[in-house]
């Protein structure tokens, strides 16, 4: 079994001891999850992943991190990148650049206020790939900004089109700081410049000055 999130069915598999079949875990906030195991809850979650037949990381932090939690899972904690179909994402020169900056993210980890923040005087439009409901504490948006849904398609010419992919994060220290892992994977796939607010996941992802650029937290 190959799951993601199933701490429930991961908790029935150790409470019966259940050997057969083996199960493997694909998470990216394991570690966050559980905690400091200070509720019932984290508790039990811990105890469920220790029964796990294996674990693979989206990020080489959480390996480490998951490896020092569960000693006894050492050789069975893996980490491989977050996968992209590079047949479907990559550069094309038949598409010219055009003069905008992309921002991506569906998740509420966002952080589009300082995006939007720290390009409002460049003389450059802002194209927000989301669910306008992610960004309606903000309206109103200024001029320079547009928000849309895109299709996988649409997202592919956005991708081709835009200038830098920008990537702003909400990190909180009680949460999973591995999001932004996909939308980051895509744009380097795509052959895009590519800045980003750090965090401990994707540095497994982006060399600072080589192939991307860390931000620290809200930093405008």
């Amino acid at each position: 079994v190959f799951s993601s999130t199933a701490y429930s069915s991961m908790l029935l598999k150790a409470i019966l001891h259940i050997r057969r079949p083996k199960w493997v875990i694909l998470d990216f906030n394991i570690d966050g999850t559980i905690g400091n195991k200070t509720t019932f809850r984290q508790k039990m979650l811990h105890y469920a992943v220790s029964k796990a037949d294996g674990i693979v990381t989206i990020s080489k932090a959480e390996e480490i991190t998951l490896k020092e939690r569960f000693p006894q899972l050492i050789d069975k904690i893996v980490f491989i990148h977050e996968g992209v179909d590079t047949q479907f994402f990559k550069p094309d020169l038949l598409v010219p650049e055009e003069n905008f900056i992309l921002s991506v993210g569906y998740n509420p980890d966002r952080d589009f206020k300082t995006v939007i923040e720290a390009t409002k005087d460049l003389g450059i439009a802002l194209v927000l790939a989301t669910k306008p409901s992610r960004v309606e504490h903000l309206q109103p948006l200024p001029s320079h900004v547009t928000v849309k849904s895109f299709s996988h398609e649409e997202m592919q010419l956005v991708y081709k089109k835009a200038k830098i992919v920008v990537i702003g994060l909400n990190l909180k220290a009680d949460n999973n700081d591995s999001m932004g892992t996909f939308a980051v994977a895509e744009a380097l796939a795509m052959g895009k410049a590519v800045v980003v607010t750090k965090s401990k996941s994707l540095e497994s992802y982006i060399e600072d000055g080589v192939s991307g650029r860390f931000v620290p937290i809200h930093d405008v």
